[in-house]
C-alpha cells in the first residue's frame, strides 16, 4: 500500500559538539530474497535526490507514473510476479498529499535541515516541551509560534534554503514536519507514529482495506 518502498536502517547519533553521525546499520530483503535497499550505484547525490525525482515525475501522485523495473522476476506463493529492482510496488496506491509541498521543503527534509533545527530547538526549550504529558496531548495542543518560525527561517539559510516566500499551505506542510520530528525527539518512535497516525490518510485507507477484508472473510 501507498508508494514504491525502499528500506534501510539508519542510525542518527547526535554528538556533544552539535554534529552527528548518520550510519546505515542494516540492509533489507524480502522473504523471497529481493533487496529493497536503495542503490548508491549512481552516487550519493542521485541517492539523495531520488524522492525529488519521484515527485517531479508524478510517481507520488499517480499510480501509472510509477517506474517499473522489470529485472529479475520472482513468484510469490500466491503466483504474483514481482521484480528485484525499484523497491516494492504497492497493490493499493495512496497518493501523497502534496498541498503545500514544494521542492524547497523536500530539500529541507532530505538535507536533514528540519531534523537538525528540531534537535536544537528541543534542547533550548525542554521546559516548555515537558508540559506535554503524551504524544496525543502534544498533537492536539502544540503549535509553532512566531519566534520559532523566525528561528527556523534563519537556521535554514545555512543550507541555502529560503522559507520566507512560503504561503499558508507551505507553512502548514512545514509545521507538520516540525511537529512530527519534535514528537520523535521527545518520545522516539512512539511519538512519531502516534502524532503522524492521528490524521494520516494512508492509515485511514489501510483501516478501510483491512476492515473490508475482515467483512469479506465473514461473508
Amino acid at each position: 500500500m501507498w508508494l514504491n518502498s525502499f528500506l534501510e536502517t539508519v542510525g542518527n547519533t547526535p554528538l556533544s559538539d552539535g554534529s552527528g553521525i548518520r550510519l546505515t546499520t542494516s540492509r533489507y530483503y524480502t522473504p523471497l530474497g529481493r533487496s529493497i535497499q536503495k542503490s548508491y550505484r549512481e552516487g550519493s547525490e542521485v541517492y539523495r535526490d531520488e524522492l525529488n525525482s519521484r515527485y517531479r515525475h508524478g510517481e507520488d501522485l499517480f499510480a501509472d507514473s510509477i517506474k517499473r523495473y522489470h529485472s529479475k522476476a520472482f513468484k510469490t506463493k500466491n503466483g504474483k510476479t514481482v521484480y528485484s529492482g525499484g523497491g516494492i510496488t504497492p497493490d493499493v496506491f495512496v497518493a501523497v498529499d502534496t498541498a503545500g509541498y514544494n521542492e524547497e521543503l523536500n530539500k529541507a527534509i532530505i538535507k536533514g535541515t528540519i531534523n537538525d533545527f528540531v534537535y536544537r530547538n528541543y534542547l533550548y526549550n525542554r521546559t516548555q516541551f515537558a508540559t506535554y504529558k503524551s504524544p496525543l496531548d502534544f498533537e492536539k495542543n502544540y503549535t509553532i509560534d512566531e519566534q520559532t518560525w523566525k528561528n527556523l527561517t534563519n537556521y535554514a539559510t545555512k543550507d541555502s534554503l529560503d522559507f520566507t516566500s512560503f504561503g499558508t499551505k507551505e507553512k502548514q506542510a512545514l509545521a507538520k514536519q516540525i511537529k512530527l520530528s519534535t514528537a520523535r525527539q521527545i518520545w522516539k518512535s512512539e511519538g512519531l507514529f502516534k502524532v503522524s497516525n492521528a490524521n494520516d490518510p494512508l492509515i485511514k485507507k489501510a483501516l478501510e482495506v483491512f476492515n473490508l477484508g475482515i467483512n469479506q472473510e465473514a461473508n
